[in-house]
């Protein structure tokens, strides 16, 4: 069984009170639930923002890239799960892994494989 995670959009908002946490990431616009909470510290904000940016744009980062692969068909001859060390195409496309074998290692750890 595989568990969803929370809707997005999700927010970061500061605590109202001083405590040991920044704030909290929320669901929504409404919600009052928090879904995470973020330690004060000096990257506290930014930490914040991150996630929730993060979390806000996967969907749409991981089906781009996706749309992007399927323009370029086979790219090269990866096995997927063993991305090649050196481009395996001939000749190379690039010095190190292809570009095609990164983008489909990043789909891979996006979707959790």
């Amino acid at each position: 069984m595989t568990t969803k995670h929370t809707a997005t959009p999700w927010r970061a908002e500061p605590d109202s009170e001083p405590s040991d946490f920044y704030g909290a990431i929320y669901e929504g616009t409404t919600s009052l639930t928090p879904l995470a909470l973020v330690e004060q510290g000096p990257n506290a904000k930014a930490n914040a923002d991150f996630i929730v940016w993060a979390v806000n744009n996967h969907d749409a980062l991981l089906e781009a890239l996706e749309r992007l692969l399927s323009l370029v068909g086979d790219g090269c001859d990866y096995v997927e799960g063993d991305w090649p060390d050196v481009c395996p195409g001939d000749p190379p496309l690039i010095d190190g892994p292809c570009h095609f074998c990164q983008a489909q290692a990043a789909i891979a750890k996006a979707e959790g494989r």
